[in-house]
């Protein structure tokens, strides 16, 4: 796999993560269910599963479905907030720049959450990248 192709790799399957916990959150209090946003919600926890499934097991996707659910609204917060700065930097390596040390350090930041710092090191493309030289 081409150094390009492992970038895109390692976005995808972030950004997967990130969708799941960001659609598998509770309903917030006080917040009207509505069945279309709901079916919306379903469909794309559905396709971040099915692209998750090749490189995580179902126990591991269930666990960062549970993730979203038990923790406080906050939480789920600050982690969608690290991913998708995680997105943002991966993006940059994929331009050129030389983001790996920041890459790395976001990695780290996730030892708070070992469940979803252990999902992020088992992606063998995004590993490749934050240690390549």
């Amino acid at each position: 796999m081409s150094f390009k192709e492992e970038v895109n790799d390692a976005i995808l399957q972030v950004t997967s993560i990130t969708a799941l916990i960001q659609q598998s959150r509770p309903i917030r209090p006080g917040a009207k269910f509505d069945e279309e946003i709901e079916k919306k919600k379903q469909d794309k926890i559905a396709e971040a599963r099915k692209n998750l499934q090749a490189g995580f097991s179902p126990e591991r996707i269930e666990s960062l479905l549970e993730l979203s659910q038990k923790s406080m609204p906050m939480e789920v917060d600050e982690i969608i907030h690290k991913l998708e700065r995680m997105e943002f930097l991966l993006e940059d390596v994929r331009k050129g720049k030389d983001r790996k040390n920041n890459l790395k350090s976001l990695i780290d930041s996730f030892k708070t959450t070992p469940l979803l710092q252990n999902a992020l090191l088992a992606i063998p493309s995004l590993l490749k990248i934050a240690n390549e030289p």
